[in-house]
């Protein structure tokens, strides 16, 4: 079991200290609070290396093949100096989050077009004369046949894209439950505070949330049930902003645009799971042009990450039983919902929409 000291680490970060923002428009957040994850095995130092990988969004995605596209040359200044501060820090640049987004939110042929010219857009960026780059801001191909050779695995360019993104849909399988059970688990706030205990105490509400999440879902999700108190006591700020009157179109689209900002904020702690094998561990830090989310994931800060049969359980630095008098109750082994999670939102959807 790894057990992951983030708050209390005993050194400070030497990829990232604080959240940085580009011009006004793109936002590179740390949730390590400018400490370097200790693994806590007995040692008193880490004896593997990390490194830095930016995890964009759809939105940098889109804004990666504009650069590309427009023979990389132009394209706004916030967007270059990004390109300039990972590229001199040696930063490598992660899709994954936006596969996971695309797949989710469009049919298969869609998907697989628009991957394919992203993850070319994203080769080229793999490709390029960094050393030129940093001297001119002007991207051109590298003559670094190691470096070739590493991102094109004797292929084109057009055939390593189609292969890396049929990769990734082959693999595709839990992500759209764990989205439904984020859902669940955000209407299922919007009812407690507005309607069902509305006028009940915040440990109340809390045990009852509580409650609610493991009888359905047989655990307790960490950044979830933090989420949870902080709504129910008005410290999300405008979080969701969903209550009587507020229309059901408007509601939904609210719920499921915030249940894909947890669930991107859930992806860097998956890989602190086990090192690649060069005893290398992937630090993932988001990078978003989105000020919601950036102010969203404020929110939580991570106090530690466990896993426990290969599952992260991350810990944020927040304590509930030292806030109000409530402790979690203790975790059962299974819910009873586990199969039928898409039927049980569409019931949870039907309740808030009577209610609304």
């Amino acid at each position: 079991m790894n057990n992951w000291v983030i708050k209390k680490s005993p050194y400070s970060s030497k990829i990232l200290l604080e959240s940085k923002i580009f011009g006004d428009s793109i936002y590179l957040l740390d949730h390590y609070s400018g400490r370097e994850p200790f693994l806590y095995n007995g040692k008193k130092s880490n004896n593997f290396a990390m490194t830095p990988h930016a995890l964009l969004d759809s939105n940098m995605v889109s804004e990666l093949y504009l650069f590309i596209e427009n023979n990389k040359k132009s394209g706004k200044n916030d967007f270059r100096d990004f390109l300039y501060f990972i590229t001199k820090n040696r930063w490598n640049v992660s899709l994954h989050f936006y596969y996971l987004e695309s797949f989710c939110k469009s049919d298969l042929d869609t998907f697989r077009k628009y991957a394919i010219r992203d993850t070319k857009a994203w080769l080229e960026l793999m490709l390029m004369d960094e050393e030129y780059f940093l001297k001119t801001s002007i991207v051109k191909r590298t003559n670094n046949s190691q470096q070739i050779d590493h991102y094109l695995q004797n292929k084109s360019l057009d055939e390593q894209a189609t292969e890396q993104v049929s990769q990734f849909i082959d693999m595709y399988c839990q992500f759209k439950n764990d989205l439904e059970i984020i859902q669940i688990l955000l209407i299922k706030m919007i009812l407690i505070k507005n309607f069902e205990m509305k006028d009940k105490k915040i440990e109340k509400q809390l045990e009852y949330f509580d409650f609610f999440m493991q009888e359905q879902f047989g655990k307790v999700l960490g950044r979830e049930l933090c989420l949870a108190y902080q709504y129910f006591t008005n410290k999300a700020g405008k979080f969701l902003g969903i209550q009587k009157g507020t229309k059901y179109e408007n509601a939904v689209k609210n719920i499921i645009s915030t249940a894909w900002d947890i669930f991107l904020l859930r992806i860097p702690e998956l890989f602190l799971k086990e090192p690649d094998t060069d005893k290398i561990f992937d630090l993932q830090y988001i990078v978003t042009k989105e000020k919601r989310l950036f102010e969203f994931s404020q929110l939580f800060e991570y106090e530690a990450i466990l896993f426990v049969d290969g599952v992260a359980k991350p810990i944020f630095n927040f304590n509930i039983e030292e806030q109000i008098n409530y402790y979690p109750i203790k975790s059962t082994d299974k819910g009873k919902h586990t199969g039928d999670i898409a039927l049980l939102l569409e019931a949870m959807k039907l309740c808030l929409q009577k209610l609304l």
